[in-house]
């Protein structure tokens, strides 16, 4: 007669090892929500650039003043021809810029990063180019030789709750950067706006 020695694993063996893996997965899967969110709002601040980027190639192709006019629908930006004479932003649609799942932000979330950009008060307020308001709209004029650049100004989007992203332009500098807030929802010492790029 035979006897099988073959020893197998016990319940409350099994029980511990699955409660060890569900824990561990627990704080990987948390992990991965905050990577996954944090790329999200790198993404948008990246594809605002993008934008903003080629509007003024638009510009300098058409040799034109263009402008954003201030987004009626959150879900997206419209480049037109600037009314030079008028000083408005209502010509022709030259394009449409879908912001897909973004909702164009306004302040107070934006109020730190507007500062951040106001670093001579000569050059005057950074403008909230998302303003419906006249004259803060992104202006894109041809220059000589060099890209069309819009005056110092931002608009921002939300992406989630905690985080959102914008694209802003001081007055000393001659390209886009692409911003990231990642703890917008914090009151106490927030919102932070970090250069992404």
């Amino acid at each position: 007669m035979h006897f099988n020695d073959k020893q197998g694993f016990t319940l409350l063996e099994l029980a511990v090892v699955v409660a060890i893996v569900g824990v561990l997965s627990a704080l990987g899967v948390s992990g991965l929500q905050k990577a996954v969110m944090n790329d999200r709002a790198r993404s948008a601040a990246d594809e605002l650039a993008a934008i903003f980027n080629q509007a003024a190639s638009i510009a300098k192709q058409r040799s034109d003043s263009l402008c954003f006019m201030p987004p009626v629908s959150a879900n997206n930006l419209v480049l037109r021809v600037y009314n030079t004479e008028d000083g408005v932003c209502d010509g022709d649609t030259i394009r449409v810029f879908p912001l897909d799942g973004l909702t164009v932000e306004t302040p107070p979330r934006l109020d730190k990063l507007k500062s951040l950009l106001e670093i001579d008060a000569e050059y005057g307020p950074a403008r909230d180019w998302a303003n419906s308001a006249s004259g803060n709209e992104a202006l894109f004029v041809p220059r000589i030789g060099l890209n069309p650049i819009a005056t110092q100004g931002f608009i921002g989007v939300k992406v989630n709750e905690s985080r959102h992203a914008a694209v802003g332009k001081g007055a000393f500098s001659n390209y886009f950067q692409a911003y990231v807030c990642y703890n917008c929802d914090d009151d106490w010492g927030g919102p932070w706006w970090i250069s992404h790029r």
